[in-house]
């Protein structure tokens, strides 16, 4: 929020310092109310706060646009790469997916890949869609926001359910069956919202984040300035940021714990817990863009990055003895203590995830753009021809050691989705339209 022309900043500044002494509304609505030179010297002498004309945080550290911008495509980018080695691995760990290998096939070390990937892809995905939203919430009406969420998000959801989906749940239905048997019964087929359930709470998330939008607008100032002042200090250190968003994430997981049995199916409108998990980071990424500076600020420090390098080695070595409901959302434990640890967990991956990339990472050059821009595509693309890779090799005899066979269905998951991305989505129009929401033209 901008300050009126007739305010003046001395005033406003000390509204600041104290809300509950000198309310925000006597500035603002009755601009001929000044405090003297003397007041305000009187009143903050103990305080350096160089004047600013923003109620929405204190004076922050000024980066780049290119910085900003390239570190967080960058990360979308190198997570979308990520994803597809991770649905691959899936097929070759002891944890089992809708398409393995033969036992004698498995890969220890792909439980280890879904362990470390688990912790980080889809909350940083979860939280550069946050970011991006109020970016889009700031840049567009409501109306016209409205409509390129459809566009680019409910459009997808359904044309790639159709396109992507249904195929895909033939193929398994007659890959753990037979042709025949689907040719003889194809409405037997189960289908399932799969990776698309990203798409499905960005949706939902859509529609509640207008909610609170238009809620927080209707706040008196005083609590408004209060709430901004409050984010600024939480991201402006990683203590506090690593304690208060795990602690948000756990409240909410262990909301959707205790919620009445004759509640718990009305959560599949946001897709069970996975809605109430990635919420918080969601939020955390929506508001770090109206604090944007300090956001980024953050992952500049060296300090940042020395903290989360150090949390690292604890976290592996409480694995070893902690309890292995308390490790695996698959078989969570919902006790404060165990959710609180998951979730301390997932937000050390993901801000060190942030952190390289914005320190080492940050660089853009075509590759990089390139990646950036098809992410979309490729996470949409890929899971279909993950289970597709996964088939074939499974087929391949003995003599193919488990090591090449897990190369070799990589090599096809990748190449047949970049072939997917290139030859439909950015050279037909329509195409593009459909999986991903806009057109996307070879340059």
């Amino acid at each position: 929020m901008i300050l009126p022309h007739h305010s003046n900043q001395q005033d406003y500044r000390i509204a600041l310092l104290h809300p509950l002494k000198y309310p925000l509304h006597r500035f603002i609505n009755a601009p001929h109310i000044f405090a003297s030179k003397s007041q305000l010297n009187s009143l903050n002498n103990d305080i350096a706060m160089p004047i600013t004309t923003s109620i929405q945080s204190p004076p922050q550290p000024q980066l780049t646009t290119t910085a900003r911008i390239d570190y967080l495509d960058n990360a979308k980018g190198i997570t979308a790469i990520i994803v597809i080695i991770y649905h691959i691995a899936f097929g070759f760990s002891y944890r089992g997916w809708q398409v393995n290998v033969n036992d004698t096939d498995k890969l220890a070390f792909a439980d280890n890949i879904l362990y470390i990937c688990h912790l980080f892809q889809m909350p940083l995905f979860m939280l550069i869609a946050g970011y991006f939203t109020a970016f889009s919430f700031q840049k567009y009406t409501l109306s016209k926001y409205l409509k390129l969420r459809t566009q680019r998000i409910f459009l997808p959801y359904i044309a790639n359910t159709i396109i992507f989906l249904i195929p895909q749940a033939a193929f398994l239905y007659a890959y753990n069956n037979s042709l025949s048997d689907l040719l003889a019964n194809p409405t037997a087929i189960n289908i399932k919202p799969d990776h698309l359930w990203f798409l499905h709470l960005l949706i939902v998330y859509t529609i509640a984040m207008i909610i609170l939008r238009l809620l927080f607008n209707s706040i008196p100032h005083t609590l408004r300035l209060y709430c901004n002042r409050f984010a600024s200090t939480i991201l402006s250190n990683i203590f506090l940021l690593l304690l208060i968003t795990s602690i948000f994430s756990t409240i909410c997981l262990y909301a959707w714990y205790i919620c009445p049995s004759s509640v718990r199916p009305l959560t599949k409108i946001i897709c069970s817990n996975r809605g109430f998990i990635y919420l918080p980071i969601f939020l955390v990424g929506y508001i770090a863009y109206h604090h944007a500076p300090l956001f980024h600020a953050l992952f500049k420090r060296k300090t940042t990055l020395c903290v989360l390098l150090a949390l690292i080695p604890f976290i592996i070595l409480q694995d070893h003895w902690l309890p292995k409901e308390i490790i695996n959302y698959d078989h969570l434990t919902f006790t404060p203590p165990a959710l609180f640890y998951t979730s301390l967990k997932k937000w050390i991956a993901t801000l060190l995830a942030l952190t390289i990339c914005f320190r080492f990472i940050h660089k853009s050059n075509a590759l990089t753009k390139y990646l950036a821009e098809a992410s979309f595509g490729i996470y949409i693309i890929h899971h279909t021809f993950a289970l597709i890779s996964i088939a074939i090799v499974a087929s391949f005899g003995a003599n193919v050691p488990p090591l090449m066979k897990f190369i070799l269905a990589n090599i096809i998951c990748f190449a047949s989705t970049f072939a997917i991305y290139e030859l439909i989505v950015r050279r037909i129009k329509i195409g593009g339209f459909l999986i991903v929401g806009s057109p996307l033209r070879k340059k």
